[in-house]
């Protein structure tokens, strides 16, 4: 009797850690999934970045030359660079803060599975 409550208990900690490791994986696929998006993000916002220092360069001298006209369509032009750059802040944030919810899920899984291995 006591033996087959061992290999029972054996087990259903046998499927503990199988259901353990499988979400794991399945955590890390996801968290590799999101740190993919989030450097494509990071480098979308290099490349930006670069463009901008190269228009922000001759800036000064631009606006001296300027007329009125072209002054209005920079400004223009400039809310809306700005305002891309906020929403791209915005989704590389929500990136980050889903990158780390994932990492704290990962975390837990660990704990599972070490906990389990030790039980055993």
């Amino acid at each position: 009797m006591a033996t087959r409550q061992a290999v029972q208990d054996l087990h259903r900690s046998h499927q503990g850690f199988r259901e353990a490791l499988s979400n794991f994986q399945h955590t890390q696929q996801a968290n590799s999934k999101s740190q993919s998006d989030l450097g494509k993000l990071l480098l979308d916002l290099r490349s930006t970045t670069a463009g901008l220092r190269g228009d922000f360069s001759s800036l000064s001298d631009r606006i001296e030359r300027a007329n009125r006209s072209s002054l209005a369509e920079y400004a223009s032009t400039c809310t809306a660079v700005f305002e891309a750059m906020a929403a791209g802040g915005g989704r590389l944030a929500e990136a980050g803060g889903e990158l780390a919810l994932k990492a704290e899920g990962h975390a837990a899984d660990a704990r599972l599975m070490q906990e389990s291995a030790y039980k055993n």
